[in-house]
């Protein structure tokens, strides 16, 4: 009987957002932010500031799935969910793979790292190889290195473990082919 009147309660919430109740769009809002986050944190990875970016995007997509939701078609956080994942993943790949490849290379460094000069000869074999490769096997790859492994980086990306499998298998050999100079 709970999960009724939970159920009553979130489409009641729903109703009250879409006629445009403020109060009821904020404890929606409060609601999925838990979900919102989780998302952000498996695509951002420990870049805190694009977490925070696809956070807002998130927010951005809760309130469009509020006005564009049907009930008819399934449950709103199975549309929520979708709606935030793509959400999120345009704005991926709208970020310059450049300015990706940049931030990554200087994540984590150390005192023993590579001075400035072979910091900006990485930097430039990064932006040489990235362009190889497409956006399907950088996000494999992301997750990959992320995550540790192919099956919790298809869990994270919410793909196939299949599709994972061939974008890296595909990178891996543009890779070789790039470092190695062979076919």
């Amino acid at each position: 009987m709970a999960e009724k009147s939970a159920a009553e309660e979130l489409r009641h919430k729903l109703e009250r957002a879409r006629r445009g109740d403020d109060e009821a769009l904020a404890e929606l809002l409060l609601a999925y932010l838990p979900l919102l986050r989780k998302q952000a944190r498996l695509l951002a990875g420990r870049d805190n500031h694009l977490k925070d970016d696809l956070v807002q995007e998130g927010l951005l997509a809760l309130c469009r799935a509020v006005e564009l939701y049907d009930p008819r078609r399934g449950t709103f956080g199975a549309f929520l969910k979708v709606c935030v994942r793509h959400a999120m993943i345009s704005l991926l790949r709208r970020q310059p793979k450049e300015e990706v490849a940049e931030e990554s290379l200087f994540e984590g460094m150390s005192h023993d790292d590579p001075g400035p000069a072979e910091l900006l000869e990485k930097r430039e074999q990064l932006k040489e190889i990235i362009h190889y490769l497409s956006d399907t096997e950088l996000l494999a790859i992301d997750a990959f290195l992320e995550t540790g492994g192919v099956e919790r980086a298809a869990r994270a990306l919410q793909w196939p473990r299949k599709r994972v499998d061939n974008a890296l298998t595909r990178a891996r050999l543009k890779l070789r082919r790039l470092i190695l100079g062979s076919d």
